[in-house]
């Protein structure tokens, strides 16, 4: 994420699997983005590929995989 400009920062957590924060110019003054994920998929191995459970753009929001 750094290469892309992004400062990111993983946190343990006491109760659950660490949580990477990452920043892109969060002293701008627009809204932020988000960017929000789990390490629970349950997914079979190889499925979890754009050809088989693409990504889904809903208006401003972008969700995946499927």
């Amino acid at each position: 994420m750094t290469s892309h400009g992004l400062t990111a920062v993983r946190e343990q957590s006491t109760t659950a699997n660490p949580v990477l924060v990452a920043d892109l110019n969060e002293t701008a003054p627009s809204a932020p983005l988000i960017l929000l994920g789990h390490l629970d998929t349950v997914f079979s191995v190889g499925t979890a590929t754009a050809k088989q459970r693409p990504g889904v753009i809903d208006g401003e929001r972008l969700t995946g995989p499927v």
